[in-house]
């Protein structure tokens, strides 16, 4: 509209919008589709390598110590492909930060950065998928929005634009709808409740194409959905043991920020720039440590669903040291350059703590596991409501207050810094 040299006619302008929610809902729904793909894509390469090519190793010695082989020689990809492309991924937080300070996001290459998302998954690194996604979406859906921008600047503007044509095709409008001189397009924005339009359009779009993927070729990894806690059959001893859970959550967080801490240090003093050397001493300690605990591996979603099933029949020194093992693991691999998100392994890590304190002592599990995960995520992130947003998708709605109080108390304590 302000790009316009004289008012638009109603019907011209309800065709504009029409058009470019028509246009945003597009946008988000390929968001979507390339999002679920690309995580497919990094599932099926994870099952080759670790399936298929590990089964297929003549000795159980072999089977045994292939964590390390795998490792050392993802760490090499990773290293070379970072080496050659000269960037790394950003991390969720860093996104994050680069939309809300220049208002865009772009990624240098979408396959090479392709490349640097898959690997890590691909060969087991101990971080999601969710920063990688979140640069993509985040990527992919500012490009349309400027996409969307100039397609409206151009249909007011040039009569001859495929956009103006099937406006007056909609209104039967005739003739330009204006004559203004030409102009940067990122000169205009949306205003906020247009923005907000959009974005919803699109958020619309980026699910239901999320949901037709699935559709017609299944779903990509799975979240965990845990049982709601029987609040009237909990006893004072088990909210006694629900305090001592935060404060475990707390202790576990500051223990994740102390092994990032030590993993930087090692990581400036290899050398910035020896991006294979980093990234091989991250894969064989990775390795190193999945030939006992064999859980340190991968993202942890697929692990927490296993453990809701499975953690009776384990002890709590396994547990607590699989949590242990896979917080130091995730700050290795970050800091070594296979980059990821952490927020999936810390979930997986306080569900094997909370397990761990309820076989040790025989609390309720379910109110050890939702303190101790919300006290070490928020504690971690520093994010009390972006910690309760993610565990809404794993926690029941009657265990979410008790999942708030904790993420706002660890989030409000005094923490280490990384």
């Amino acid at each position: 509209m302000d790009a316009a040299d004289r008012p638009l006619r109603p019907g011209t302008l309800a065709g504009v919008i029409a058009l470019l929610l028509v246009l945003a809902f597009l946008v988000g729904a390929m968001v979507g589709i390339g999002t679920i793909g690309t995580l497919r894509l990094s599932e099926l390469l994870q099952r080759l390598l670790w399936d298929r090519l590990r089964d297929a190793l003549p000795t159980a010695l072999l089977q045994r110590i292939s964590p390390v082989a795998l490792g050392v020689a993802g760490g090499a990809l990773i290293g070379l492909a970072t080496q050659r492309f000269g960037y790394s991924l950003d991390t969720l937080g860093q996104v994050i930060a680069k939309a809300r300070a220049t208002g865009t996001y772009r990624l240098p290459s979408v396959g090479k950065s392709l490349a640097l998302f898959v690997l890590p998954i691909a060969f087991g690194g101990a971080v999601g998928p969710e920063a990688g996604v979140c640069g993509f979406v985040t990527a992919g859906v500012y490009a349309g929005i400027h996409a969307l921008r100039r397609s409206g600047l151009a249909a007011v503007r040039n009569p001859d634009h495929a956009l103006s044509a099937a406006i007056r095709s909609l209104t039967g409008a005739q003739g330009p709808v204006a004559q203004g001189a030409e102009r940067h397009p990122f000169t205009y924005a949306y205003s906020r409740p247009a923005s907000g339009v959009l974005w919803v359009v699109a958020a619309s779009g980026f699910v239901l194409g999320i949901m037709g993927f699935v559709t017609c070729f299944g779903t990509a990894g799975s979240l965990p959905r845990f049982a709601p806690i029987d609040y009237l059959s909990t006893s004072t001893r088990d909210w006694m043991w629900a305090l001592a859970a935060l404060i475990i959550g707390y202790a576990l967080a500051q223990f994740s920020l102390l092994c990032h801490a030590v993993s930087s240090t090692i990581a400036t003093a290899i050398g910035e720039q020896r991006h294979v050397t980093r990234a091989v001493i991250a894969g064989a300690f990775l390795g190193l440590l999945a030939i006992g605990l064999p859980d340190v591996l991968f993202s942890g979603q697929t692990g927490t669903v296993a453990l809701l099933g499975s953690w009776q029949r384990s002890t709590a020194l396994f547990l607590a040291l699989t949590c242990l093992a896979k917080l130091a693991a995730t700050a290795v691999c970050v800091t070594g350059g296979w980059i990821g998100g952490e927020f999936f392994p810390m979930i997986f890590c306080g569900v094997s703590a909370g397990y761990a304190l309820a076989l040790a002592t025989g609390c309720d599990p379910m109110i050890a596991v939702a303190c101790i995960t919300a006290a070490l995520v928020s504690a971690c992130t520093r994010k009390p409501v972006l910690t309760i947003v993610v565990l809404a998708l794993c926690f029941p709605p009657t265990t979410l207050p008790l999942v708030a109080v904790c993420a706002v108390l660890a989030a409000k304590a005094p923490r280490l810094r990384r």
